[in-house]
């Protein structure tokens, strides 16, 4: 049987980045994003998607198990097996600390860490049998982060440690890897810098390598990363940064 795999928050740039590699690849697509796909379909890399909201994976668990019941009947269905789950979805809240209500901590740990953990327990099985891999998509904000994005920083560090720990208790069935992107310049990235454009030019300048990263730095990353041949590559936190992880910055 080929090779299937899930990738979540796929209506994004990074999202549709990753879709087209692993469609292209040869792999079968499994999509779900909560933002429904109202553009032309062709500019979409995938076999199916579901309109799914991730927060559903705690919040109403009943939803969620229909989910994947249906994503496991379906990837049979076009006789197919899962090899790998990108856990890409994620939602900001951009606020200063002591605003932040625990709604808002609920709903933010909703879809960028509980979501990665019900979809990893909820295809376990399928992927020890295959030897399969799961990919997390994390942020250069567990490292290096600013003011009014606690709640951000602190879920992409849960998402981090989920990583090694399940590296460590299933990397003999199953490779859990990360990677933590700087600035990659998505449609988002460049609307908040819409009425500032110099500021999007120091943005990329301070890089050391002089531009911010592109969806398909991520989507290349991800391909090696999830690639059956990387049998060793196992608890890996990839940085993808453009080498701004490594600059102090200072006056001079």
């Amino acid at each position: 049987m080929k090779k299937g795999i899930i990738i979540t928050g796929v209506s994004g740039d990074i999202g549709r980045s990753l879709a087209k590699a692993f469609k292209l690849s040869g792999w079968f697509v499994v999509g779900i994003d909560i933002k429904e796909l109202k553009e032309n379909k062709a500019d979409f890399y995938y076999d199916k998607f579901y309109n799914f909201d991730l927060s559903y994976s705690i919040n109403k668990p009943e939803i969620f198990k229909n989910l994947v019941k249906n994503i496991k009947l379906e990837i049979a269905h076009n006789e197919y097996s899962l090899h790998g789950i990108i856990n890409n979805a994620a939602i900001q809240i951009v606020k200063p600390f002591e605003i932040i209500d625990t709604k808002d901590w609920m709903n933010l740990f909703a879809v960028n860490f509980f979501a990665p953990v019900e979809l990893s327990k909820a295809f376990l099985d399928d992927l020890s049998k295959n030897n399969g891999s799961i990919l997390n998509i994390g942020s250069i904000h567990r490292e290096l982060t600013k003011p009014f994005f606690s709640a951000y920083a602190t879920s992409k560090s849960a998402l981090a440690g989920l990583t090694k720990s399940l590296a460590v208790e299933f990397g003999d069935k199953i490779r859990v890897n990360a990677i933590e992107p700087a600035a990659v310049e998505t449609s988002m990235l460049k609307a908040g810098f819409e009425d500032h454009p110099d500021e999007l030019k120091k943005l990329a300048d301070f890089h050391p390598s002089k531009r911010i990263g592109k969806p398909e730095d991520i989507s290349k990353a991800a391909l090696f990363l999830m690639s059956s041949e990387q049998k060793f590559i196992n608890g890996t936190i990839l940085k993808v940064s453009g080498g701004i992880n490594c600059r102090l910055h200072d006056s001079l």
